[in-house]
């Protein structure tokens, strides 16, 4: 308090005495008591008409609420306060008027006021139309939250879809690569034994090299048969085709992070609207959201995802 005292009013040639109430009954406050006169050597002189410029007043108001805010942000706490007006803060509600010790000590013993009346009137008409305008609110909440879960809907289906094609693709990449490299090695196996029936000499029998360069051949051409009717290409365009589907993988892979990115503000947008909610109204069951709200509020609200 006597940081803000000095920086709004000392410093610019007041005085200043202040004295702060708390009587722990919920009103907590700081009386400031200020000169009006200039203060030179020789004590106090002409009163300075300008403190009394009403731009000195808003211009105090606005320094304490950034004060305060300051001070419940360092002790992170979650208050905040505005010297603004109702309406400059776009807030739709009738300001209630100061009633005063007095007044609440003779509501106690049953006397109203005329000014005690009038309060009790605007805090009656701000909940009437609070009670209005939360209906209003919830249920464009909820239509929002309907919109918001059928568009993520739409994504995450898409993103599932997308998921499974990049997982077909890769899939197919690598059967292709290991079917073809189980060819080139029934291949590979093929020309071996080829080539040693070459440096066999031409007395020696080749009764059973020529057995196995049968089954050797037969092992291999079933393979490119089976290759060719399964992937309508030879093994030996598998190179080509492997990279392909791997190409197509990896785009789809940019369009299933792209559809992310599109998903996640969406889910913290409605994750928002959530919070919006009272807690006490709102449950989570098996993926579902149901709320129920005061009936005097919002009647038949269905339950809603």
């Amino acid at each position: 308090m006597q940081e803000y005292v000095q920086d709004n009013f000392v410093k610019h040639g007041m005085i200043a005495d202040f004295a702060i109430h708390d009587k722990n009954d919920g009103n907590p406050h700081v009386h400031i008591l200020l000169t009006t006169r200039n203060v030179d050597k020789n004590g106090f002189t002409n009163k300075n008409r300008d403190w009394n410029n009403p731009q000195y007043l808003k211009q105090w108001r606005e320094n304490w609420a950034r004060f305060v805010n300051t001070k419940f942000e360092q002790k992170r706490r979650a208050e905040r306060i505005d010297h603004r007006t109702l309406k400059l803060q776009g807030i739709d509600r009738e300001p209630q008027i100061h009633v005063g010790v007095e007044g609440y000590a003779m509501a106690e013993k049953g006397i109203i006021t005329p000014k005690m009346q009038r309060n009790i009137g605007i805090i009656e008409r701000n909940k009437s139309k609070s009670a209005e305008k939360t209906a209003e609110n919830m249920s464009d909440l909820k239509q929002g939250y309907i919109v918001l879960d059928e568009k993520i809907s739409e994504l995450k289906k898409e993103i599932h879809d997308t998921r499974k094609d990049i997982s077909r693709f890769e899939f197919r990449a690598e059967e292709i690569t290991e079917r073809s490299e189980h060819i080139q090695i029934l291949k590979k196996q093929l020309d071996e034994l080829k080539n040693e029936r070459q440096k066999m000499g031409v007395f020696k029998s080749k009764k059973v090299i020529d057995e196995k360069i049968k089954r050797a051949e037969k092992s291999y051409l079933q393979a490119e048969n089976y290759f060719k009717h399964e992937y309508k290409i030879s093994s030996e365009q598998a190179g080509a085709e492997v990279e392909r589907l791997e190409n197509r993988a990896k785009s789809l892979g940019n369009l299933r992070d792209k559809l992310q990115d599109k998903l996640t503000p969406l889910v913290a947008e409605q994750e928002g609207i959530l919070k919006k909610m009272p807690p006490e109204h709102a449950e989570r069951v098996n993926g579902h959201i149901e709320y129920e709200w005061d009936r005097e509020h919002i009647q038949d609200f269905e339950r809603w995802r």
